[in-house]
């Protein structure tokens, strides 16, 4: 073999040495890509959907109302959920009739269809410190904090521990790349 020839695949070598450990590095320690299983963040996230979380940004702030999130799963810490957060810790919540309330104050939900909404009922609970109340955008077929609160199954609540990362956009498919935007859910005074 020539010694370009040689040259030239170490370099290619090297090359791609390099971009397997900055890739490496990133989804370690940046972003994590998932695919989307189930109809629970619909019409959000739909079956099969690809989405990047962003693992730094809860490093610099505050997890808030509205975030999509990752984390594992409570009762199955292996597995890994995508929900939105709608109960901060130290907040007292409570679901009328599928409505939730933050305090006595109920949280726009109008981003919800209304065949996905609920009409269950929980009683008045206090979100320990250092946990979430996560919920589905698609209420009646999501496995999340309502469902575990009112079935009494396990514990409701997503330790701060388990949120892996706030979910920052979809990349595939082709057709529904678009950025994953939080919402404002501050809890409105009831009309």
């Amino acid at each position: 073999m020539k010694k370009e020839t040689v040259d030239e695949i170490k370099n290619l070598s090297r090359i791609c040495f390099y971009f397997i450990l900055v890739l490496y590095f990133i989804t370690g320690y940046v972003g994590t890509i998932y695919k989307i299983e189930g109809s629970s963040m619909n019409p959000l996230l739909l079956n099969t959907d690809r989405v990047i979380s962003d693992r730094l940004v809860y490093k610099m702030s505050d997890i808030r109302r509205g975030d999509v999130v990752v984390f594992h799963a409570p009762a199955q810490p292996r597995k890994y959920f995508i929900k939105r957060i709608i109960g901060l810790p130290g907040e007292t919540i409570e679901i009328r009739r599928g409505s939730i309330y933050v305090g006595n104050q109920r949280v726009d939900d109008s981003y919800i269809p209304e065949e996905y909404r609920t009409t269950e009922d929980l009683e008045p609970t206090i979100i320990p410190l250092g946990f979430y109340f996560v919920v589905g955008d698609h209420r009646n077929v999501s496995d999340d904090s309502r469902t575990w609160a009112c079935q009494n199954s396990h514990w409701p609540f997503v330790p701060e521990r388990y949120i892996q990362g706030k979910i920052r956009c979809i990349i595939w498919p082709l057709n529904r790349i678009k950025t994953i935007p939080s919402l404002n859910l501050a809890p409105a005074v009831d009309s």
